[in-house]
């Protein structure tokens, strides 16, 4: 099995960058600094064991296969820093699955990394390291919205991260809108043939964007509806949409993930997303003192839209770096 080199500098050195990165941003949404190092630093350390984990590489290699490689391909891997050179994590990733797109993810870094001419010679080692599968550019994920400082041909959003505290969002003004919709908690899951049939006809009207997002499966609705959160909308015996959500961490947030938020044809447009979000919202509040949170697609400027006048907050932005 694989070692990777010296992980426990990185991992110190890591921590205490973002600590300090995370400072100010959203402070009424992401966790207070103690447990947000605990779980920042759990985060890495799951992170840091997909260096020498061949069982999970195998099973991203079944998942992405690219023909040629070894499984061990697929394993993350820590590139050691000198002089002149950081030390970085760093994995192979592709953008909604498809692996005619595939990009390294750049996970944790020791010193500075975007800053110009060392951030173009980092890239082109990353890319070089990965280079058996065609990487096409790196993705970082950053504390807040902001731009990385590099040039606009050097950089691209790709998503946002929003979030914001359940009773914070259960607090702020109603959304109107409901028309004839019945939102409730399904029983089962008949109804999931139908969502996918919609889900794919979805996909096609929008093209390129459809193709970097996928439906959420069987079993994670499933998993939704006995651990979280899922809620089904009905325009009388019409399948009309579906929103869930799962306990989980992002490492500064903690609460429940949006799996899916989805409305079929003829019913969007008409401010039915906020109403969706807002059942969920009353039906987790309960829970305890959680954040909502979830990734928004950078095309769909709506749905940031109705995220934010909801009273969630981009807490952090992921960007796409020297696509090629």
């Amino acid at each position: 099995m694989a070692e990777h080199p010296a992980p426990e500098a990185l991992r110190a050195a890591w921590l205490d960058r973002a600590m300090d990165a995370w400072e100010g941003v959203a402070d009424e949404v992401i966790l207070p600094r103690a447990p947000r190092r605990q779980r920042l630093g759990e985060w890495l350390d799951g992170e840091l064991s997909r260096c020498t984990d061949e069982l999970w590489a195998a099973r991203f290699q079944r998942a992405c296969p690219v023909p040629g490689l070894p499984s061990s391909a697929w394993l993350q891997r820590v590139l050691p820093g000198d002089a002149g050179e950081p030390a970085v994590l760093a994995g192979i990733r592709f953008k909604g699955g498809d692996t005619a797109w595939p990009f390294v993810d750049l996970l944790a870094w020791d010193r500075p990394v975007l800053d110009g001419t060392g951030w173009r010679r980092l890239r082109e080692r990353l890319l070089a390291e990965f280079g058996a599968f065609g990487s096409r550019a790196v993705r970082v994920r950053l504390p807040g919205g902001a731009a990385p400082p590099l040039p606009r041909p050097e950089r691209e959003l790709d998503q946002w991260l929003v979030a914001g505290r359940l009773a914070d969002l259960r607090a702020a003004p109603r959304p109107w809108g409901t028309g004839s919709l019945d939102v409730r908690v399904p029983e089962e899951l008949s109804w999931y043939p139908r969502f996918r049939e919609e889900f794919a006809a979805w996909q096609a009207r929008v093209g390129a964007r459809g193709l970097e997002v996928s439906p959420a499966s069987e079993g994670d609705l499933a998993r939704c509806l006995s651990e979280g959160g899922l809620l089904v909308a009905w325009q009388g015996a019409r399948f009309g949409g579906c929103v869930a959500a799962l306990r989980g961490s992002t490492g500064v947030v903690d609460g429940y993930e949006v799996q899916e938020l989805f409305l079929a044809q003829g019913l969007r447009g008409q401010r039915r997303a906020p109403v969706l979000q807002r059942h969920l919202v009353d039906h987790l509040v309960d829970r305890g003192r959680d954040a909502l949170y979830g990734t928004i697609h950078r095309t769909n400027r709506p749905s940031l839209q109705t995220a934010l006048r909801l009273g969630r907050r981009v807490v952090e932005s992921w960007w796409m770096l020297g696509p090629r």
